[in-house]
């Protein structure tokens, strides 16, 4: 079907100290199954498999190789794919089984809180993408 993903979660500093990191209080527990590889690497900067999350308990997650875009919702501990068709790369927008992404790259919350932008570095473009998957090209 498609290659597992790995999943690389970096609370900042500030959100340990202010103690809203969601990580906090299970410091030590499995929280995915155990085929899900959770690093912590707090150097890292938004790269491939870049993550955002929204404040309401999902967690995007972009997923190069694949070329599609995976929601982790940490209320009830499920991974889901949000947008795109694993391993099918292109430009497509709409529903979410439509979707096509080529390569995206980065992930980030969008000023309005509506969705996450994902920028993709095959096709150079930047598309909005909501909370259910619908996709939308951005204008350049």
């Amino acid at each position: 079907m498609f290659d597992s993903c790995e999943i690389r979660i970096h609370p900042t500093g500030s959100a340990i100290a202010r103690r809203t990191s969601f990580l906090l209080e299970d410091l030590g527990a499995q929280l995915f199954s155990s085929g899900i590889t959770v690093r912590d690497d707090p150097l890292r900067i938004r790269g491939l498999r870049s993550r955002s999350f929204d404040g309401e308990g999902l967690l995007a997650i972009t997923d190069i190789k694949n070329h599609i875009l995976w929601a982790y919702d940490i209320g009830q501990h499920r991974l889901r794919l949000l947008a795109g068709a694993p391993g099918q790369q292109g430009l497509g927008d709409g529903e979410p089984s439509l979707a096509r992404f080529w390569l995206p790259t980065s992930i980030t919350l969008a000023d309005d809180r509506s969705g996450f932008i994902v920028t993709e570095a095959g096709h150079r473009q930047r598309r909005h993408v909501t909370r259910d998957g619908r996709v939308r090209t951005l204008p350049r």
